[in-house]
């Protein structure tokens, strides 16, 4: 339960996250197949230490003068489960479906499917604390503490508004308050739906292929996430849904920016980009991709997106404040979530990561199609969340990465 002690208000994207988790979408989870023994004992110990090397691990949210939301300190733990049934995506689907109290916390969870020797390791979170790189930390980092390594204290975790300026947000917040958002029509496409249960696949892909991707990009000068960008916006121009565009969101890591870049906490801002058939070779459109998105990785573009969330969506904002501004500020049919090219220490003693999956994104809108991706020892892994309980959409990329 929360013991009622203050931490510090949460940010402006921290609170976006958090007022739009209260209308039941934003819980992610990233997944590792790793080689070792795992007992729940051992596991629940693990995830002790890692609390005490993260404390955002061990906040909930509370409220102040009203509404406005706040970090405060919890003692409960987080529901650690440990399977021996099952496949790991359906405990990922399991996982993201499930609310979190965020009044009392613990604001993530910890389940794992064992397999002989093996097991699946995954770990879900409210979406106010942690981006996909800390989910793939803490994951991460629970398997360095299994294996009995001694965990270094990363501090507590300033909000991404504190780099950019608390000072700069609030002035220009103030200046966008009045801005208007997209002229919409008909119902709320993004008024979630927290019953419905998310569909997660994958693919791997081959690392030949894995490799060529990264060298055409690189020698094209272009990136792997551009020419991801190209096969997934191909793929659904193709589906027959009749799509003249897509809109895809890409979040963007602002962490390699800090000193300190394994932190805990929600160091992202986003990038919108609006794709229709450009009727250009493959790696021509890669490049034009990569050139749209380049603008959105700079810090005065996480400066604008964060002090447009502090002015449109404030502390005490409700759900509905959320979504509206989700309809007239973010909206998107896909988003490609990458982790990009892991180099994290995935072996210690007796235990070795093997494989990354993620991030999965619990999607509660009709038509969003949420891709994480992830490339490690190797493999570039993709992983597709939808409410469709059938596609193709990841086999149809690998086919058109195949064919550039």
């Amino acid at each position: 339960m929360k013991n009622g002690t203050r931490v510090r208000e949460l940010g402006s994207i921290e609170n976006l996250f958090a007022a739009y988790g209260e209308a039941g979408a934003m819980t992610f989870a990233v997944f590792a197949k790793v080689r070792g023994e795992l007992t729940l004992e051992r596991l629940q110990e693990a995830v002790r230490q890692v609390r005490l090397r993260h404390p955002i691990l061990s906040l909930c949210i509370g409220q102040e003068a009203g509404r406005r939301r706040i970090f405060e300190l919890s003692t409960r733990g987080p529901d650690i489960e440990v399977h021996d049934e099952g496949n790991w995506t359906g405990l990922a689907e399991d996982m993201i479906a499930k609310s979190f109290d965020t009044t009392n916390g613990a604001l993530f969870r910890v389940g794992a499917l064992r397999q002989g020797n093996r097991f699946y390791l995954g770990a879900a979170f409210h979406h106010s604390i942690a981006d996909g790189m800390s989910a793939t930390f803490v994951v991460r980092d629970i398997v360095h503490a299994l294996a009995g390594r001694t965990l270094p204290v990363a501090g507590a975790a300033n909000s991404l508004d504190a780099w950019l300026g608390e000072a700069e947000i609030a002035m220009k917040a103030k200046e966008l308050g009045s801005v208007a958002g997209a002229e919409t029509t008909g119902d709320n496409p993004w008024a979630t739906n927290p019953s419905a249960n998310a569909c997660v696949r994958t693919l791997a892909l081959e690392p030949s292929l894995t490799a060529r991707i990264e060298t055409t990009a690189r020698d094209k000068g272009t990136t792997v996430h551009a020419a991801l960008s190209v096969a997934i916006v191909r793929a659904l121009l193709d589906e027959p849904h009749g799509r003249t565009g897509v809109r895809l969101m890409s979040p963007i890591n602002m962490r390699n920016t800090f000193s300190s870049s394994e932190h805990c906490g929600m160091f992202i801002s986003a990038g919108i980009i609006a794709h229709v058939r450009e009727g250009l070779p493959f790696w021509e459109e890669a490049i034009l991709a990569q050139a749209n998105l380049l603008p959105h990785r700079t810090k005065e573009a996480a400066l604008g997106f964060a002090s447009l969330c502090r002015a449109k969506v404030p502390a005490d904002a409700t759900p509905d404040d959320a979504v509206n501004f989700m309809w007239h500020f973010c909206t998107y049919d896909a988003m490609l979530t990458n982790l990009g090219r892991l180099e994290i220490d995935g072996r210690c003693k007796d235990y070795a990561i093997e494989e990354i999956w993620g991030p999965v994104l619990r999607c509660c809108v009709e038509g969003e199609d949420v891709i994480g991706a992830a490339t490690y020892d190797g493999h570039l892994r993709l992983v597709h969340t939808s409410l469709r309980t059938s596609s193709s959409l990841l086999e149809d990329v690998r086919t058109i990465l195949e064919g550039v």
